[in-house]
């Protein structure tokens, strides 16, 4: 994603799961300004339909800020339904 555009990702997923995308953090490690998580997300969109994937997040920081954020997940997890609807809702 470029730019602003990954600020309007929450927003987007609010839309797309009412009941909320729960993430769960499985695993950290924090080094120095650095730390890695691996993350699961959980929630339903359409109704009934499932979403679950796996993620590694990469932080640096900066004292206590945020400077970078890296997001890596299983892209084939993702359904082409849900991935329509994101692509419509990110373009609103």
């Amino acid at each position: 994603m470029v730019g602003n555009a990954y600020f309007r990702v929450p927003a987007m997923l609010a839309r797309i799961f009412p009941d909320g995308l729960n993430f769960t953090v499985e695993e950290l490690i924090l080094e120095g300004e650095r730390a890695a998580a691996a993350v699961r997300s959980e929630g339903r969109f359409d109704g009934d339909s499932l979403y679950s994937n796996d993620y590694a997040f990469f932080f640096n920081f900066v004292g206590a800020q945020i400077s970078s954020v890296a997001e890596h997940f299983n892209p084939l997890r993702v359904s082409p339904a849900l991935s329509e609807r994101m692509r419509v809702a990110l373009a609103d």
